[in-house]
């Protein structure tokens, strides 16, 4: 039988400290960069979802004004609206043109009026007979 003395100690295994240490560092950077990288996923996301909602409301807000009987008087104008329970407002400026017969509009959407608006379109209305 063999005798264990303290200067003779058994192989251990498993991992040293040291390499735990190691390890956990590189699993924690690991974690941190992927949780960025969903974290600015989910943030991209949330302001795409914004813009095709602001420009479904865009599209919308010219199709009341082409279908309106109503030719759009020179100027500007801005209004907030409720639409899915959030508050948005739009912007619409009415340019001449060189045509007495055209208008051009320019209608910009977005959450914040402060801010920049989310999409911004330029759309052309002809007088019709009636008008």
């Amino acid at each position: 039988m063999r005798r264990l003395s303290v200067a003779d100690p058994a192989p251990a295994a498993g991992f040293t400290l040291l390499e735990v240490l190691v390890a956990l560092t590189i699993l924690a950077i690991a974690c941190a960069a992927a949780i960025q990288s969903v974290s600015q996923a989910a943030l991209t996301l949330e302001a795409l979802q914004d813009r095709t909602e602001a420009n479904a409301l865009l599209s919308e807000r010219l199709a009341e004004w082409r279908a309106s009987e109503d030719w759009p008087a020179p100027g500007q104008e801005r209004r907030t609206f409720p639409e899915n329970q959030r508050e948005w407002f739009w912007s619409r400026e009415v340019q001449l043109s060189p045509d007495p017969d055209i208008r051009q509009v320019v209608v910009q959407v977005g959450l914040d009026k402060d801010q920049e608006a989310l999409v911004t379109r330029t759309a052309y209305f002809r007088r019709t007979a009636g008008d």
